[in-house]
């Protein structure tokens, strides 16, 4: 049996997976909520603690029951954010995440999106550092160096703390196609390149886990520490195993991800690196299954108003099946930006084509659906070539009538992950083609397309 533990560092939850790369099979999995959120902050900042995030990993790994098998150690998470580090590696900030909109305007200068296949957003890391340095939060930038909070655990594992490319594209100054720091944009944004320690490649062995750190995990002292892999890229190999389609996931979020070639300039895709197959293209809606939940509140709210208390379930409950019941043929139209659009200024969401019979609930639930799938079918993103889209998130799982308006919408059969931690298994299967000469991509593209063909 040869096995990994994949950690998992979501914004609320850590998740550890222990998994059996010779029968392909989840051995134990084991997760916490991620508690290590800093309270008392103003709206506009979101910071958690990485030393609480570290004491989450170490509980975890204390729940695996067996882990005498263990090879090799693979780490995916949450991207976008930093933390800075003194010269010992400790930290002297907090991880300031995705959420963080401290700096509420996105920086400008010259377009690197041909370069960096991004632009830096808000709450990016390079918008962040900008503001930190612009406003004097920092001091002393000899002694500090940029890390995420992937490297950070990486770090505590063995020892090495460099950024790997997956993550390192998704800070807003990294050059995929050159593959490294972009040094000019961080002239012109006034960032100091000496803060970025060395660029990584994703999923390669960086050494062994350090002895202490061993014993303390009860793991072999000949347990290897793989570089990180974004969340997204690890959720796209996990759920697709290298057979080539599209991925799309609704949870609170929403994004669809496919296979590319090249980098093209267009301001509402990115495109980030794909390891081992070249790049993708990803276009994520600011609310996703979000806007699911406002129309439940919504829902809630009415019902508070004339006096009646139902809870969260029961309204999911009956406004799926008010749209499984309800017909399309007469329905409402729903577009799902009420959190807006990042390339658009001043875009809305609209509930629309609203006559004298069709304002139901049931219309009016199937129409958010609807609009939260079709927010996620952009024209600059082809899949009509596609034989299949996987389709994974809670929003996929709770309700089967998504998978039924995402076929109709993009023209093509919708397919189900083998597993449900597709991220955690992608950073493995990523890290194992490179790590174990028996596991080829043809193993695992056999062992993906056997369970898409069932």
């Amino acid at each position: 049996m040869k096995q990994a533990i994949a950690i998992d560092i979501g914004t609320s939850k850590i998740s550890l997976v222990q998994f059996d790369i010779s029968s392909m099979q989840v051995i134990y999995s084991v997760s916490e909520e991620n508690s290590s959120q800093v309270p008392h902050l103003p709206p506009y900042k979101h910071e958690q603690d990485p030393e609480k995030t570290w004491a989450i990993i170490q509980r975890l790994f204390k729940q695996i029951p067996t882990r005498s098998s263990v090879e090799f150690l693979s780490i995916t998470g949450q991207v976008h954010g930093i933390l800075l580090l003194d010269e010992a590696f400790n930290p002297r900030t907090h991880l300031m995440t995705w959420r963080d909109c401290r700096n509420k305007v996105n920086p400008v200068g010259s377009n690197h999106k041909l370069q960096n296949g991004c632009l830096v957003q808000k709450g990016y890391g390079a918008s962040t550092l900008k503001f930190l340095l612009e406003e004097g939060e920092i001091l002393g930038t000899d002694a500090l160096q940029v890390c995420t909070i992937t490297s950070y655990i990486m770090g505590k594992l063995s020892g090495c703390y460099s950024i790997d490319e997956t993550v390192g594209a998704t800070l807003g100054v990294y050059d995929i196609t050159n593959k490294c720091w972009n040094g000019p944009q961080l002239d012109e944004l006034g960032i100091p390149l000496s803060l970025f320690p060395p660029l990584v490649p994703s999923s390669v062995i960086m050494g062994e886990i350090l002895p202490s750190v061993a014993l303390e995990l009860g793991l072999k002292g000949s347990v290897k520490v793989s570089s990180p892999i974004g969340d997204n890229q690890a959720s796209f190999i996990g759920s697709l195993g290298f057979c080539q389609a599209g991925l799309i996931n609704i949870g609170t979020g929403g994004q669809i991800s496919v296979p590319c070639k090249d980098v093209t300039d267009n301001p509402s895709i990115e495109i980030r690196p794909l390891p081992q197959e070249g790049y993708m293209q990803v276009y994520s809606s600011l609310c996703g299954g979000w806007a699911y939940a406002y129309l439940k509140d919504f829902c809630k709210d009415l019902l508070g108003s004339f006096g009646l208390s139902v809870t969260d379930k029961a309204i999911y409950e009956k406004l799926n099946q008010l749209a499984l019941e309800s017909n399309p043929e007469n329905g409402l139209r729903v577009d799902t930006q009420f959190l807006g659009v990042r390339e658009v200024e001043d875009v809305l969401g609209t509930v629309s084509d609203i006559d004298t019979h069709n304002f139901t609930l049931g219309n009016l639930s199937r129409a958010f659906l609807a609009g939260i799938v079709r927010e996620l079918h952009p024209k600059q993103i082809k899949t009509e070539s596609m034989d299949f889209l996987v389709a994974s998130g809670n929003a996929v799982r709770r309700n089967p009538l998504v998978a039924t308006l995402i076929e109709a919408e993009f023209g093509c059969p919708v397919k189900s992950a083998p597993f449900l931690e597709e991220a955690s298994i992608g950073s493995v299967l990523s890290c194992a083609v490179l790590f174990d000469e028996h596991m080829t991509r043809e193993h695992i593209h056999a062992f993906y397309k056997a369970h898409f063909d069932k």
